[in-house]
C-alpha cells in the first residue's frame, strides 16, 4: 500500500512545462523562476505556481508590476511575454496609433515632465504616462494663417508664421489660429502691442 502511494504522489508530481509556460518556485520567501519547455518531478512540499505566458499582439503592450520593488514597466508585442519571478500582470492596453499628422502630448504623472510626440508611428508610453488630450492633428501653416501659442510655465507667447506642418513644443499649448487680414491699396490697419501698449499702422495692399 505505501508503494501504491508513493507512485500516486510521484504521478501527480511530474510537470509537463510547455514552452508558453514557465513555473515559479517559492522557498522560504524567495521566488525563482524556470521557463519551459522541460519535464521534472516537482513534490508537493515545494510551493509552485505554473504561469502561462502572456500573448499580445502587434498593437498591444502589458503593463507589469513588481511586487516587491512596486516599478512598473511596459513590455510591447506581438509575441510573448514572459514575467519575473516577482512580477505580477496589471493590465493590457493598446498602442498609441499616430498618423502622418497626428501627435500626442504624454505626461508624466508624477513628475509632471512632458513630451511630445509626432507621427506616423506606433508608441508604447512610459510608465506612469498619461495623455489627457488624447491624439491631436497639426495644423498646417500656410501664407494666409498662423498660430498663436502659450508656454505654460512662463505664460510666454508667440505667433508661429514658419510655412510647415506645426507640431507644439513640451509645454505650450495652442490659443487659436490666426487667418491673415487683407489689406487692400487703399486701406490701412492699427496694431496694438498688447505687452508694451505701441500701436503702428500697417498700409495695404498687404496680408497682415
Amino acid at each position: 500500500l505505501g508503494w501504491l502511494i508513493f507512485f500516486i504522489i510521484l504521478g501527480t508530481s511530474v510537470k509537463y512545462v510547455n514552452d508558453r509556460q514557465q513555473v515559479v518556485y517559492i522557498i522560504n520567501g524567495q521566488r525563482t523562476v524556470e521557463q519551459g519547455p522541460f519535464t521534472k518531478i516537482i513534490w508537493p512540499s515545494t510551493r509552485h505556481e505554473v504561469r502561462d505566458a502572456i500573448l499580445l499582439s502587434q498593437r498591444e503592450y502589458v503593463v507589469l508590476l513588481h511586487e516587491r520593488s512596486q516599478t512598473t514597466r511596459h513590455e510591447p508585442g506581438p509575441g510573448q511575454v514572459f514575467m519575473d519571478a516577482w512580477e505580477k500582470k496589471v493590465e493590457i492596453k493598446e498602442k498609441i496609433v499616430l498618423q502622418k499628422r497626428e501627435y500626442v502630448r504624454l505626461i508624466h504623472r508624477i513628475s509632471g515632465f512632458e513630451r511630445v510626440v509626432g507621427g506616423p508611428q506606433i508608441l508604447v508610453p512610459e510608465p506612469f504616462e498619461e495623455w489627457p488630450f488624447g491624439v491631436e492633428t497639426s495644423i498646417v501653416i500656410g501664407h494666409t494663417n498662423a498660430v498663436l501659442v502659450e508656454n505654460k510655465t512662463s505664460g510666454m507667447k508667440r505667433l508661429v508664421t514658419d510655412k510647415g506642418m506645426f507640431v507644439p513644443a513640451p509645454y505650450e499649448r495652442i490659443m487659436k489660429e490666426k487667418n491673415a487680414v487683407l489689406l487692400e491699396p487703399l486701406s490701412y490697419a492699427v496694431v496694438k502691442d498688447h505687452l508694451t501698449g505701441q500701436t503702428r499702422n500697417e498700409v495695404g495692399p498687404q496680408l497682415l
